[in-house]
């Protein structure tokens, strides 16, 4: 049916999301360990070289945190109609049941 069909399609998209997501999160907390090592480095030699780096994994940070947000955003916004529409569909599936047996009869 049209109900099964749209729970199945969402629920892809929300798997995909999910994924995204754990994608970004893991991405974040290696660049992260990646600027806690790079301050270090800077703090021991002031270098060009490790003011540059330090520089970049702040960059990337950001960009990671950005992208990690709007996933977030979009997954919330995916299993709240996820969720509404398996409860429509658990509500029709019984509906045509009911209908079904009352044929019967």
């Amino acid at each position: 049916s049209n109900a099964a069909t749209a729970v199945t399609k969402k629920a892809a998209e929300a798997k995909k999301l999910t994924a995204e997501v754990k994608r970004h999160t893991k991405k974040k907390s290696t660049l992260t360990k990646r600027r806690k090592t790079a301050t270090a480095r800077l703090k021991k030699d002031a270098s060009a070289a490790n003011r540059k780096a330090v520089a970049t994994v702040a960059k990337e940070l950001k960009t990671a945190t950005s992208a990690q947000t709007k996933a977030r955003a979009g997954k919330a916004v995916v299993s709240t109609e996820l969720a509404a529409l398996k409860t429509a569909a658990k509500r029709l599936t019984a509906y045509t049941k009911v209908i079904a047996a009352a044929d019967r009869v």
